[in-house]
């Protein structure tokens, strides 16, 4: 027994170091390229095999040396079009074969399905059920998280990279994302401590290491630091914002007053602008603050000029939905009769009941939840659809919206 121990310890140290850690990730994808995203236990080399055979015959091999985090980034790919992938850190490392189908090419209409939702909870265990079901949907073309992604509730990027390694750890996330393309925003719980802003302590250290955990396919803009981000698929433009880094403090001033600022003025003029450029049907603007006028004062209710500013703004721009996120529950608004806005969750965190208000159509406040906009612009006029699910039981709610109703031009019938 002695010998053989000796020799099974020999055996381990002339293998190579760095193992594959976490991942792979799908991260942004699009007709002609995608992200993969995954860590290693220490500094080194890693490679991505691609190919359409599935037994990765003729396989690209993607290379990088002295890597540890990050996304990887593959080209020349060709639009909708099934490839096969797999991980290697060393021959004695490597993940599971996946695979991930590329996106129809930009402006062509088409049938998207994506899942949307948030509030993750305080270790991976608490929404391993969401996320056992949600790596068993097999019609889900994106996932989108909105936020409190985890609870470290800390800008150390120590602390935060643990709570990404237990959430990132489970089996349905790792089942899940490693074949459907993942994008991320941040609220305060994985931003910063609760309710954080733009003067939290440390929020250049928790930039950075959500940028190293996430394969966006951006961040904020040059000059002006962030996390929001645009891109496109067929004819749907996702628009992710980033509600934390340049928000005013949610107490320092009065909610009427003009200065006080959720989005920033780069921000909210970047907004602008990518709305009044858009020659998508469909616009999915998404944050993780919720939108409504009777809201949490932690969302833009706290912030009613700008408020005012951005609900004028999508309500004279056609196609716009909004997502949101933060809230531990799932509900939908008509905002004034004229823009609809969705939150979602939570995915692993405890639930709440809010108070009925006059925008609220319907709400779901019991168990773990996430939900999936199907959208269809193939006919001149898109469909709409919404579906609820929760954990461990399954589709909970459908709801179709008509054209006119996402465009303020029909009311949507309230629940009793």
């Amino acid at each position: 027994m002695r010998i053989r121990y000796l020799l099974l310890i020999f055996a381990c140290e002339i293998l190579p170091a760095a193992s594959l850690l976490q991942g792979p990730m799908l991260g942004h994808v699009d007709d002609h390229s995608a992200k993969i995203w995954c860590a290693l236990d220490e500094k080194g080399e890693v490679k991505i095999r691609i190919s359409e055979d599935p037994n990765l015959k003729n396989a690209q091999v993607i290379s990088g040396k002295d890597f540890e985090m990050g996304a990887i980034s593959i080209d020349g790919l060709k639009a909708d079009t099934l490839y096969h992938y797999q991980i290697e850190a060393h021959q004695y490392s490597k993940s599971a074969r996946s695979h991930f189908r590329t996106m129809k090419p930009l402006g062509k209409s088409l049938k998207l399905r994506f899942m949307f939702s948030s509030c993750s909870g305080k270790t991976g265990s608490d929404e391993d059920a969401a996320w056992n079901d949600i790596s068993q949907l097999n019609d889900v073309d994106l996932i989108l998280m909105l936020g409190d992604n985890h609870y470290a509730d800390s800008t150390n990027p120590e602390v935060i990279t643990k709570h990404y390694l237990s959430h990132r750890s489970i089996g349905g996330f790792k089942r899940a994302t490693s074949r459907i393309p993942t994008y991320g925003i941040w609220d305060d719980h994985d931003y910063g401590p609760n309710n954080s802003d733009g003067k939290t302590k440390g929020k250049e250290d928790s930039l950075e290491i959500f940028k190293a955990h996430w394969a966006n396919p951006s961040y904020g803009e040059k000059g002006n630091p962030g996390i929001y981000f645009t891109y496109s698929i067929g004819d749907i433009q996702f628009i992710l914002l980033d509600s934390r880094y340049h928000r005013t403090p949610n107490k320092s001033m009065d909610s009427t007053n003009p200065a006080k600022t959720l989005l920033g003025q780069k921000q909210l003029k970047w907004l602008e602008k990518t709305l009044s450029e858009s020659t998508a049907k469909v616009k999915i603007v998404s944050g993780g603050s919720n939108f409504e006028l009777q809201g949490s004062n932690d969302g833009f209710k706290g912030f009613k000029v700008e408020q005012k500013k951005i609900l004028d703004l999508f309500q004279k721009t056609e196609g716009v939905i909004l997502l949101s996120g933060d809230r531990h529950f799932t509900a939908g608004y008509h905002i004034g009769e004229k823009t609809i806005e969705i939150t979602s969750g939570p995915l692993g965190s405890g639930t709440v009941t809010p108070k009925k208000t006059p925008d609220m159509f319907f709400k779901e406040t019991e168990g773990k939840m996430f939900s999936i906009f199907e959208i269809d612009t193939l006919e001149e006029t898109p469909k709409i659809s919404l579906e609820v699910y929760l954990a461990g039981t399954g589709l909970i709610r459908t709801m179709n919206f008509s054209w006119k109703q996402v465009n303020g031009l029909e009311k949507i019938t309230q629940e009793n």
